[in-house]
């Protein structure tokens, strides 16, 4: 790079009298979908939960999973998230409220529904684990 003299000068300068700012200071921005992913990671507590009760289990038990993991799905329906992160923590929701990966034709033979479908199947194959 090319810099004039001056411009190294000034770099020099700036370089000396910048105050050093200890690493424990420096803070990271948070995730732009912080909120979102931590719901998906209560949805998959919820999930392995429910998939974690005996056979033999107390059905209010399963129902108590099932409406919590709901109103964390609710909660996660309003968010628009902003990061392919995001978008996949949305895609596994789909997924935990659908109770499996639908097929391409789950929702009809129409190719709106499986348009959805296949997005929701292409985010989950394509990742977003940060």
């Amino acid at each position: 790079m090319n810099r004039t003299p001056a411009a190294s000068r000034a770099l020099r300068i700036a370089a000396m009298v910048a105050p050093a700012v200890p690493a424990a200071m420096i803070v990271a921005a948070p995730h732009p979908d912080a909120e979102l992913l931590a719901l998906g990671v209560d949805l998959d507590r919820v999930e392995a939960q429910s998939a974690n009760l005996p056979r033999d289990a107390d059905f209010a038990k399963f129902e108590a999973l099932t409406e919590k993991g709901s109103a964390i799905a609710k909660r996660m329906l309003v968010i628009r998230p902003t990061t392919l992160e995001g978008h996949h923590a949305k895609a596994k929701a789909f997924v935990w409220c659908a109770d499996e990966m639908p097929e391409d034709d789950y929702f009809g033979t129409t190719t709106d529904a499986r348009m959805a479908v296949a997005i929701i199947r292409d985010l989950l194959e394509f990742g977003g684990a940060a």
